[in-house]
């Protein structure tokens, strides 16, 4: 005769079982840091770029990125500078909760976040209170250029996208004036 406590521990074995058995490609958030997957992301992207074109609304679309991260790999190790990372993706996301936002990892230190409601002007506000937050933290950095402490950089892209944009070229304002080379404006057409 099972006790009731067996009962619900058996059940809560299945349904973990279950869990473990959903496909990657259905699962929505990054497990490890609770942001949209690359997947899922470029699908909210592309609708809400659609939708901003078609109501000529403003989309925003913000790249956060992690200053002087190479320097803080060598000095704490790629665990440390992860731990760090997920501490700033909390902060950045936490800013990010309405509705209509979109976030997701980008690679180790950058965020991109997409977001319908935010008119051009606060976009720019926005961002600046984003990277006041982040130095809040006051995550000590000793190798860090100009500051103590780790500090986040930003770009913004905030307009009505025109009828002639496309999705990969509006998020190629993103990276204008950079020689790195990323998959998202290979991925996103």
């Amino acid at each position: 005769v099972m006790s009731q406590l067996d009962q619900a521990q058996a059940m809560e074995l299945g349904a973990n079982s279950m869990l473990n058995k959903v496909p990657t490609a259905m699962i929505r958030q990054d497990r490890q840091i609770r942001l949209l997957n690359r997947a899922c992301f470029d699908d909210y992207l592309r609708r809400d770029f659609y939708c901003a074109q078609r109501e000529q609304r403003p989309l925003s679309v913000f790249l956060f990125s992690i200053d002087s991260v190479a320097t803080y790999k060598q000095v704490f190790g790629a665990s440390g500078a992860e731990l760090t990372f997920k501490r700033v993706v909390g902060v950045v996301a936490g800013c990010f909760r309405r509705a209509g936002d979109a976030c997701t990892r980008l690679d180790d230190s950058r965020v991109l976040v997409a977001t319908l409601t935010t008119q051009p002007e606060q976009a720019y506000q926005f961002a600046q209170s984003v990277r006041a937050k982040v130095r809040d933290l006051a995550i000590y950095h000793p190798r860090a250029v100009g500051s103590r402490y780790l500090t986040l950089g930003v770009k913004v892209v905030s307009r009505v996208p025109e009828r002639t944009d496309t999705v990969g070229s509006f998020i190629a304002e993103l990276f204008e004036g950079s020689t790195a080379k990323t998959d998202l404006l290979q991925e996103i057409k």
